[in-house]
């Protein structure tokens, strides 16, 4: 036979052999990539650990053990689902602003809005858990609540309507306007976008809650008597009674914003800022040219190289103060409470052209001589 002949022979029987072979080790799974058009090739082994999760939140693994030339390393367990405080506490309902509705749907039913957190959510609000607050169980049997800590969620409820709460559009008003170097700029703010008023949100919130326990009845019954079944004996009989009572807490928040202090920039200069305290930050609308605004500023030059004009900047800031109350049909849930939060501060801006107004020129006139 022919040695080239032979070895084609060898060959075609090895690689018919490899085929026929069980498949171990890896393979390739393929499937489509985030977009859906794309498919990747991922190395996968026939065997290994499985990790189910259900919709409840709950996590569970098991692993089966196959014979493999590397180590299989289980999935890493995820953290416990930590539970919030009932399904019966609701959300609260804050009138601050409309869409604040929709923030709480956000959060969910069992938990609240908490501090603004940068980054956390689209709004800037992670939602947190209220904490739970059983009343005194009395030595009660196998007692249980879905009450919630109205302190803390009249706490939350503050904060959120600090943080969310609706300042008003501030108009910057002038004169003159353009303005002319040399001669004072008047400032204020027209009164029919903010009249220097304090500011109050009001919060209501109903926040149902459950308890139940166990009691004891404790009662005679006829029944056979132990030394003569013909006879009837008193025996006593215990009843096991589950007791539910439903109750609703109140809590009433008011956050009062004062305003404190108005801080302006006249745009031409780094240092031309000034400070005024809330009585004067306003300024004085304009009457006549003999009762100027306490907001004024005299420039010395004029705003050619700025397109807009100089930018006049107002940051006003406001005080803070809450006043919170609890109503409870449980003597422990009830309490009033007051205090200070973080000032409040929100920035405007507008542009003021200046002028540089310049006498004109006029020469004299020329005298025409008499002609000889």
């Amino acid at each position: 036979m022919c040695p080239r002949f032979t070895r084609t022979v060898a060959l075609a029987v090895f690689v018919l052999a490899t085929a026929l072979a069980p498949t171990t080790g890896y393979s390739q799974v393929s499937g489509d990539g985030p977009s859906g058009t794309r498919s990747d090739s991922t190395p996968t082994r026939g065997a290994g650990p499985s990790a189910t999760i259900d919709m409840g939140g709950h996590h569970s693994e098991t692993t089966t053990s196959t014979p493999t030339d590397k180590p299989v390393t289980p999935a890493p367990p995820r953290p416990p689902v930590i539970p919030g405080p009932p399904p019966t506490a609701q959300g609260p309902s804050l009138p601050v602003r409309p869409n604040l509705f929709m923030d709480m749907g956000r959060c969910g039913h069992d938990a609240w809005p908490a501090e603004a957190t940068a980054g956390l959510t689209d709004h800037g609000f992670s939602c947190a858990a209220a904490p739970g607050q059983p009343p005194p169980s009395g030595g009660r049997s196998n007692y249980t609540s879905t009450r919630v800590d109205t302190r803390w969620v009249a706490d939350r409820l503050a904060r959120y309507a600090h943080d969310t709460q609706p300042m008003p559009e501030f108009g910057i008003r002038v004169n003159p306007n353009p303005g002319v170097v040399a001669v004072p700029s008047w400032f204020w703010i027209d009164r029919a976008t903010y009249a220097n008023a304090p500011i109050v949100s009001t919060v209501h919130q109903d926040i149902p809650w459950d308890e139940s326990w166990d009691s004891y009845s404790t009662h005679a019954e006829p029944a056979p008597c132990p030394d003569d079944p013909t006879q009837n004996c008193p025996h006593e009989v215990t009843e096991t009674i589950n007791e539910h009572h439903h109750h609703v807490d109140t809590v009433d928040v008011v956050v009062t914003f004062t305003p404190a202090v108005y801080r302006w920039s006249f745009g031409d200069l780094p240092n031309s800022v000034r400070r005024y305290p809330a009585e004067t930050g306003l300024g004085h609308p304009y009457t006549t040219p003999t009762a100027p605004s306490p907001v004024s500023w005299s420039y010395q030059f004029d705003s050619r190289d700025h397109s807009n004009g100089f930018t006049i900047g107002l940051t006003a800031t406001w005080s803070v103060s809450f006043h919170s109350q609890g109503i409870s049909d449980v003597p422990d849930g009830t309490f009033d409470a007051a205090g200070s939060l973080d000032d409040r501060s929100e920035q405007y801006a507008t542009g003021h052209v200046v002028r540089q107004v310049q006498a004109p020129r006029i020469a004299a006139p020329l005298s025409m001589g008499a002609v000889p």
